[in-house]
């Protein structure tokens, strides 16, 4: 396969200061032995954005024993690589495989797209530490805003810790298909210190205060997860990331007095990330928002993060996710939020930004549940019929009674109807709603709303004739931008990549299963962004691949990987690159209880290889689990047990419940941008596996 060279303009700099740069090998990073490996012949793209060249490279052990033109070393295993594309693995820095990995090793879909390092813990929240009667508050965060399963939770979280660095010592002892770091996240952190009291200072109008003495608590528990091994804290500032009562996670409105105390915290620890997702709105937690507090919340939050940013630069990289609204007015705001970034780097912080690097979208599907045809009787007497499986839930649709009955039953829901809300999620803004293809950019003009004016019939029938394609088995799947679309192509995120402080990010893995999957987001990096972009300028392949491996692994602290370099850790790719595709998405029932969620195989991954063994051939697991917790490197160590020197909250107290549940649930169930509201709205449409399948 040939490899296409991008024409996105030149390789712009190293994101990161000179002394994040510094990959100096020391000692005892090379294994001078015969390679247990050698890959040949293929076209290599070594993470540092140096040029495709044609090289060897041997492996030994778990590490690169060398690089080059026809190395004269025999290999245990030779593999010829010729005509194929020769990468480091990738390195995912956002995913929200906390839980799904005690379970599922291969942290599936992200492994067999080539990640071979990701980080769990992204947006404040996770499952440590956790004191044991504050268990199912943690598994209903994680549920809510991310939408895990409960269920699947408690039924395969086993619960064999209390403190973050009992956490970290379970997770060593797991074999994985990948390696995996892991942040401490704010809302496991103020539910350790705050017990009951995590989110009352979040709720709304409330008088309650983080004390300075928690403060100081939260600072210390951060610090210990730190020393112990986390890569560093996350925090969500995001209005739509709420608890099932429909209250804020945990710190969402955190002052800035609470986050410096962790940025210093973090720095005590020996160094590391902090991750913030926010939405750039959240001041307060109110139905109407009130945009010159907005502005003044903007201020003040980039005020905070300046601050953090450059308190211990050699310590404490900030990195936060961004991205652009849906309407051609937000389309180039990214433009003021980079000028933020540049400003702090210029004041000699450290800072990068993680975009998503394509639209956001919803998926919708008869198997998912999630379509607006829910709201008809008659869909419902056909989908309830004994074991029916799905594909004559297809054919029964072909019926032209059915169809009619269907339509016509479905278009009388009105304002008040249960399933209104699942059809403003599918059916609000038809112009950003497209049947599925692997078009990652597609036209406005082929959107279910333009082909309905285009050709005078109603949404609803374009709609139900895409879900019920009799040529699929399942039927078809319809495809809805949420958000990164206000300008109707990809430019700003094409602007947002060469930019020197962005590496891509929020590519979500084990997040958000109900509506979306976007793990492919590393293939969809080279098939897209490389291969096959036509609204607008590529970009060179030695770009991509460097920011979704040097640059990534770089951003983590991790400098012991990330390029294709004698001494560097042995994760490498082995790409068929014109056969490289992502396939169309799948609704399966293949979670613990048999709960369901989106999945996406791709094609074109010949081998990927983690510390020196295969652990995918031709998209297949080998079986090999050579992947480990990854520990902080700058960790300072922990001092005494792994119960740390802060217990839990002291629970003496009773903490009076606000009933807050009309308020909250309206702003959670709020429709615009944001997964976890959409997921409200179409988990009350969802039937359970058994009337699904």
């Amino acid at each position: 396969g040939t490899v296409a060279q991008g024409t996105g303009g030149p390789i712009l700099g190293s994101p990161l200061p000179s002394h994040l740069r510094d990959r100096t090998l020391r000692p005892g990073m090379t294994d001078a032995s015969t390679p247990t490996l050698v890959v040949r012949g293929g076209t290599v793209v070594d993470g540092t954005g140096a040029a495709p060249r044609v090289a060897d490279v041997a492996i030994s052990g778990r590490k690169i024993l060398a690089v080059g033109e026809n190395l004269p070393m025999q290999g245990a295993r030779e593999i010829d690589a010729r005509g194929m594309l020769v990468t480091p693995g990738w390195v995912d820095p956002h995913t929200h495989y906390d839980a799904q990995m005690l379970w599922d090793p291969h942290f599936t879909p992200s492994t067999n797209n080539g990640v071979s390092t990701l980080v769990i813990g992204n947006c404040g929240v996770g499952i440590a530490p956790c004191q044991e009667r504050m268990r199912d508050f943690l598994i209903d965060v994680c549920d809510a805003v991310e939408n895990i399963p409960s269920a699947a939770l408690k039924e395969k979280v086993k619960w064999d810790w209390e403190t973050f660095p009992e956490y970290l010592a379970v997770l060593e002892k797991i074999p994985l298909a990948c390696d995996v770091g892991v942040l401490v996240g704010h809302t496991a952190v103020r539910t350790w210190v705050m017990g009951s009291r995590a989110n009352l200072p979040d709720r709304p109008g409330s008088t309650v205060k983080v004390t300075q003495q928690e403060i100081d608590r939260i600072s210390k528990v951060v610090e210990e997860a730190v020393a112990a091994g986390a890569l560093g804290f996350s925090a969500s500032r995001v209005g739509l990331h709420r608890d099932t009562k429909g209250v804020l996670t945990p710190g969402s409105l955190a002052t800035p007095d609470e986050m410096l105390a962790v940025g210093a915290g973090i720095v005590r620890g020996g160094g590391g990330v902090f991750e913030l997702a926010s939405d750039w709105t959240l001041y307060d937690d109110v139905e109407q928002k009130d945009w010159k507090q907005v502005g003044a919340h903007q201020r003040r939050d980039w005020k905070w993060i300046g601050k953090v940013a450059t308190m211990n630069p050699q310590k404490l990289l900030f990195t936060t996710g961004m991205g652009t609204g849906m309407t051609k007015a937000s389309a180039n705001d990214h433009r003021g939020f980079l000028g933020q970034v540049d400003k702090i780097v210029a004041d000699g912080g450290s800072i990068m930004a993680t975009p998503m690097m394509r639209l956001g979208f919803l998926n919708f599907s008869l198997a998912s549940g999630t379509h607006p045809f829910q709201a008809s009787r008659t869909y419902r007497r056909l989908a309830r019929k004994a074991n029916m499986p799905m594909d004559e839930i297809v054919k029964g649709m072909a019926d032209p009674s059915t169809r009619a009955a269907i339509i016509a039953e479905a278009s009388e829901v009105k304002p008040g109807h249960p399933a209104m809300p699942l059809f403003n999620v599918v059916l609000d803004a038809p112009s950003f709603l497209w049947p599925w293809s692997a078009d990652t950019e597609p036209k406005q003009r082929d959107s279910i709303g333009a082909r309905a004016k285009r050709e005078g019939r109603h949404i609803l029938e374009l709609c139900y004739d895409v879900l019920s394609r009799p040529d699929l088995p399942h039927g078809g799947v319809l495809w809805k931008a949420l958000y990164n679309y206000g300008s109707g192509d990809l430019e700003p995120l094409r602007e947002m990549l060469e930019h020197s402080q962005v590496v891509p990010g929020f590519a979500d893995g084990g997040a958000h299963m109900a509506v979306q999957c976007e793990a492919t987001t590393p293939t969809t990096m080279l098939t897209h962004w490389v291969r096959d972009r036509t609204r607008g300028p590529k970009l060179p392949i030695e770009m991509v691949v460097r920011k979704q491996t040097a640059d990534s692994a770089a951003m983590m602290g991790l400098f012991d990987r990330g390029e294709l370099r004698e001494g560097l850790k042995a994760d490498i790719n082995i790409i068929d690159f014109d056969k490289l595709r992502v396939l169309p998405p799948q609704y399966r029932n293949d979670l613990p209880l048999g709960a369901g969620r989106w999945y996406q195989e791709v094609e074109g991954y010949r081998m990927c290889i983690v510390s020196g063994e295969v652990t995918y051939e031709d998209g297949k697991p080998t079986g090999a689990l050579p992947g480990t917790l990854v520990k902080n490197p700058r960790g300072v160590g922990l001092q005494g047990s792994l119960k740390g020197s802060v217990p839990p909250a002291d629970e003496n107290q009773v903490v009076e419940e606000v009933d807050l549940s009309e308020h909250a649930m309206k702003l959670a169930s709020q429709q615009g941008v944001g997964m976890s509201g959409a997921q409200r709205a179409l988990r009350g449409s969802q039937e359970t596996p058994k009337s699904r399948l």
